[in-house]
């Protein structure tokens, strides 16, 4: 079983991101439909959207969902918090240098 082209990553980017509690990101999802469990997993996603996501929202009243925005800027709303995506650099991955499991 030769399983090696599921680890081949779309994107090489990865941001930084600055939280703020009681706000939401402005704009729009890229993609309505879709919705994050985790905030690692949003992060990854936005990273590789590039200029398409400004940052992240987080649900953490109703459905504790993360949500991506094309917008950069926030606005107050309790119960959310915004993660604002900051500068984003290229993480080198070497695709022949990685680890597999048996």
């Amino acid at each position: 079983d030769d399983h090696w082209y599921y680890f081949l990553p779309t994107s090489d980017t990865v941001c930084t991101y600055q939280s703020r509690l009681g706000f939401r990101m402005s704009g729009t999802s890229p993609n309505m439909g879709t919705t994050f469990n985790t905030l690692k997993g949003a992060q990854s996603a936005c990273s590789r959207l590039g200029s398409q996501c400004g940052g992240i929202t987080h649900d953490e009243l109703y459905n504790k969902k993360f949500y991506l925005s094309e917008g950069d800027g926030t606005y107050m709303q309790v119960g959310y918090k915004a993660y604002i995506k900051g500068e984003c650099v290229d993480s080198k991955f070497d695709y022949f240098d990685q680890t597999f499991m048996d």
